[in-house]
């Protein structure tokens, strides 16, 4: 309210509470009562008053004051309604903070003090097509109807068998009779995020969520491997060296890279005034090198390696890091003014392979995983945008919370069917406040 009017409405009230307490004394004092002149002053006084009242709040004075400026709205960003989503699982939250913190990694640098950034608890089982539709669909996998990394028929037919007992080599045993399958994404019963969006109608984009590198066996120890691409990853001696071990690795990390830089071509399109409503990719590649090269990157933890193979393998893992921050920095580039909601996730993290598991796989097998996401290590999120906080530390939220958060960052309604929860600490209090929650039923039911 402008001051000139307060001021005056504030002078009117004055006035009807003196009036009123006049009227008050006249008709409470038994003496004054008997006056006939004072209690037709105090009556016409009050009513004077309730008309002045009246007048002044229905606004029939005319405005004798200086009209006031509306006031300038508070500068503010125009909130992102484009998405990318740019996931590396097997990436580690506490690897990440280590080396951006040593300066290694300039790109989640920018995304740790441009953006919000914390922990996603993961899902069991903790699976790459599980975890993954877990992370676009928002449900748990009993919702989703992805869980696990294999799928089982008896005999080749009849219902599918998803669920076994762990660690009783069921497919083992029943492998005469079981028809066993890996699982992907695309065995989802529900939307992923891009489907949502395509119902807007908007539009979605999405790749490498299907490639899983760890049910791709490696060619056998003769087969030739491409250098292309690992010399910036790989000692050039470790390519020359020719032991089946030295092979498989070399093998191991240029399926890594070729699989990465399959789906970076997607990410190569991206213009900020064009594209997709939701570009969602997942890089494969990172997973796959910790699971083996963990080893080397932490000796310590191990304990039976050359030092040879320290000096050639040791500095892989956190090369290939770098190479990742190289991609979160590519999208950064291409959204030059920050229009456009960048989300960086991994729906897992990986751990070294507990003492008991590694003889068990030493007996066993021959692939020479030293990594392991069986228990489920947390992913995290990363994510900057016009509607994002700046250097904001989230407590651990959910990898089924990244669908409600997106949809809410695009303006979307938050169905109630979603298993995860909207990550309110992204979110700038202007846009909170400017943008409240809708909820609706269910996406499915557009299907």
């Amino acid at each position: 309210m402008e001051p000139w009017r307060a001021g005056r409405l504030a002078s009117t009230c004055l006035a009807l509470s003196l009036a009123w307490i006049y009227a008050a004394v006249i008709g409470l004092a038994p003496p004054l009562r008997r006056i006939g002149w004072l209690q037709a002053s105090a009556a016409a006084l009050a009513l004077l008053g309730l008309v002045a009242a009246a007048w002044e709040g229905g606004g029939g004075l005319e405005d004798s004051g200086p009209a006031a400026p509306a006031p300038a709205p508070a500068a503010a960003r125009t909130p992102a309604h484009r998405l990318v989503l740019l996931n590396f699982d097997g990436a580690d939250f506490d690897t990440v903070m280590t080396l951006q913190a040593q300066g290694k990694l300039p790109a989640f640098s920018r995304l740790k003090e441009e953006g919000a950034y914390g922990r996603l608890k993961s899902v069991l089982p903790c699976a790459a097509a599980v975890t993954r539709a877990t992370l676009l669909t928002g449900k748990l996998p009993y919702r989703h109807g992805v869980r696990d990394a294999r799928a089982r028929r008896l005999l080749g037919s009849g219902p599918t068998i998803e669920v076994v007992p762990e660690d009783l080599a069921f497919d083992l045993l029943l492998a005469p009779i079981l028809a066993v399958r890996f699982t992907d994404v695309s065995d989802r019963r529900s939307l992923a995020i891009w489907d949502i969006v395509r119902q807007a109608p908007g539009r979605g984009g999405a790749a490498g969520w299907e490639i899983d590198l760890d049910h791709r066996a490696a060619g056998p120890p003769g087969t030739p491997r491409p250098a292309q691409g690992l010399l910036d990853d790989l000692d050039p001696e470790a390519l020359r060296a020719s032991d089946a071990r030295s092979r498989d690795l070399v093998g191991r990390l240029a399926a890594a890279v070729e699989a990465d830089g399959r789906v970076l071509e997607a990410l190569g399109g991206m213009h900020p005034d064009r594209g997709p409503d939701v570009t969602a990719l997942s890089f494969p590649g990172l997973d796959q090198v910790a699971h083996v090269f963990l080893r080397y990157a932490r000796p310590a933890d191990f304990g039976n390696l050359t030092d040879r193979e320290i000096d050639l393998y040791g500095p892989v893992l956190e090369r290939y890091y770098r190479r990742i921050d190289a991609i979160v920095g590519r999208a950064l580039q291409a959204d030059g003014e920050e229009a456009t909601l960048l989300f960086v996730t991994s729906s897992h993290g990986m751990v070294p392979l507990p003492p008991g598991r590694r003889l068990l796989a030493a007996l066993t097998s021959s692939d020479g995983l030293s990594g392991t996401h069986q228990d489920g290590p947390d992913g995290f999120l990363f994510a900057r945008g016009p509607q994002v906080r700046r250097g904001q530390r989230l407590g651990k939220g959910s990898i089924a919370d990244l669908v409600p958060t997106a949809l809410y960052a695009l303006d979307m309604p938050v169905a109630q069917d979603l298993d995860g929860s909207i990550l309110a600490g992204v979110f700038t209090s202007r846009y909170t406040f400017d943008h409240p929650v809708a909820v609706i039923g269910s996406y499915e039911e557009r299907r």
